[in-house]
């Protein structure tokens, strides 16, 4: 890929997604037992945060535990939890609102999978699945699901080669492995 002007050099790619959680075995147990993540490593307690925010002269003295978990072929994971009684009551902001996010699983059979969330006392499985109707990702099904500590997670099912979008471009979204071998 030719570097643009104002493009950072070299070649990037994404390293992790991480979240930071109220409760770090709380949330491996979900990511592992769950979604079939594998744990990498485990680090910590540190005594802060390991950096300096801007408009701070010395890194926060927060507690910090954390882990990083591997998702098969596709994604690492990090978790992070942090001691720090001023955060332990707010409420994350929904994907919606400035600094919402979530993560996203593919599921090759979402209903199936949505029985076994709906299932769990530890996760609230927002309606029905939905197909979307319409637009660059039409026929793409995805449900939304929050953990009891507000962790958004999104499930998703998805056909290569039958989106609306892929007739516009050539770049693709990055299917699932087991989806990938089968092209």
């Amino acid at each position: 890929m030719e570097n643009k002007k104002g493009m950072l050099p070299g070649r990037l790619s994404v390293d992790h997604v991480g979240y930071t959680v109220p409760d770090l075995n709380q949330a491996l147990d979900l990511f592992i037992n769950v979604f079939g993540c594998e744990l990498v490593f485990r680090g910590g307690p540190y005594a802060d945060v390991g950096y300096v925010w801007p408009g701070e002269d010395r890194p926060a003295e927060t507690p910090m535990r954390c882990a990083v978990l591997t998702h098969g072929e596709t994604t690492n994971i990090e978790l992070l939890e942090y001691d720090n009684p001023s955060q332990k009551h707010m409420i994350p902001p929904r994907p919606c609102e400035r600094g919402g996010a979530h993560i996203c699983f593919y599921a090759e059979d979402i209903e199936e999978v949505v029985k076994v969330l709906r299932a769990r006392s530890d996760i609230l499985v927002m309606g029905d699945v939905e197909k979307e109707v319409g637009g660059s990702i039409d026929s793409a099904d995805w449900i939304y699901t929050v953990t009891t500590w507000g962790l958004v997670i999104e499930i998703m099912r998805w056909e290569p080669g039958k989106l609306p979008y892929e007739k516009q471009t050539a770049v693709r979204m990055v299917p699932p492995p087991w989806l990938k071998k089968q092209q």
